[in-house]
């Protein structure tokens, strides 16, 4: 079983409960990936503007969440404006 979120977490008004959520009810060896828009100097724009509600995550703070659900081989990769997030439910 796998889950995906594309460009929807940082909107998320709780993203650790989310995530809380997707390890939940992924089984065990299933897998998640996850893409924020809110990497790099993307970060820095979003951080200017006032209330806008996303959240800006720093660079280990998916996977952490992530690890503390039990997930492994977690891994993060920006490319750019995008942080890629995945992991495995252990």
């Amino acid at each position: 079983m796998r889950c995906v979120s594309i460009a929807v977490l940082q909107l998320v008004p709780d993203p650790a409960a989310a995530l809380a959520e997707m390890a939940r009810v992924l089984r065990a060896d299933g897998r998640l990936a996850i893409m924020v828009p809110t990497a790099g100097w993307a970060a820095q724009f979003w951080r200017m503007l006032p209330n806008i509600g996303a959240h800006i995550f720093g660079e280990d703070d998916i996977g952490d969440i992530l690890e503390d659900h039990g997930f492994t081989s977690v891994r993060t990769k920006n490319f750019g404006t995008l942080r890629w997030v995945r992991g495995k439910r252990g």
